[in-house]
């Protein structure tokens, strides 16, 4: 797992460009992976179902790219940083599903309702902000960014209409979360 896993040091200072795909496959324990995969599961199924494996496919490995290269770049100065999962390729497709298949909702443990998407979407985006700020965190939310970022460029390429569709949601997601991300670069 050493060889393979998202370090700073491995991709910046030994050019082993390839951890930027292989940390994908390697989790912290069982529970990380569990929640990955049915979260993955949740969303795929049915964008997989309706638009084809082919798409759901590009969407997750770009995100996956799009989330590490994202982890790099705010934490480039940081050469022992390291991190595993497959979450922010499970966050583009989570955010794709968002735009693609708008109108749907979302349960949050331990919450008894579901969440409209676009609350849900706002919220993540929130959270995961607050999460990059904070020092100390395990959580890789810039990854998450990343790769929800990469699945809502991924849906607006496939139907372009969404700039028109989801205008207001659109811009409050990428607009405040793309002047914070070159804020936090810049911060490194």
């Amino acid at each position: 797992m050493e060889k393979y896993l998202f370090s700073v040091t491995g991709i910046l200072g030994d050019k082993n460009l390839y951890r930027l795909m292989t940390s994908q496959f390697f989790h912290a324990d069982w529970t990380h992976l569990l929640f990955n995969m049915i979260s993955l599961y949740s969303f795929g199924i049915l964008l997989e179902q309706r638009l084809g494996p082919g798409l759901v496919a590009i969407i997750y490995f770009s995100a996956a790219i799009a989330g590490d290269l994202t982890a790099l770049a705010i934490k480039r100065n940081e050469p022992g940083y390291r991190a595993v999962g497959a979450s922010g390729a499970v966050c583009g497709i989570i955010f794709a599903s968002i735009f693609l298949l708008p109108g749907g909702s979302i349960y949050v443990f331990p919450l008894p309702i579901a969440l409209p998407s676009w609350v849900y979407a706002i919220l993540f985006m929130a959270i995961s902000l607050y999460g990059i700020g904070r020092k100390g965190s395990i959580i890789g939310h810039e990854a998450h960014i990343g790769g929800a970022l990469a699945g809502m460029a991924g849906a607006v390429i496939y139907r372009p209409s969404i700039f028109q569709e989801e205008y207001t949601l659109l811009a409050a997601l990428t607009v405040p979360v793309i002047i914070l991300l070159i804020y936090f670069i810049r911060k490194a």
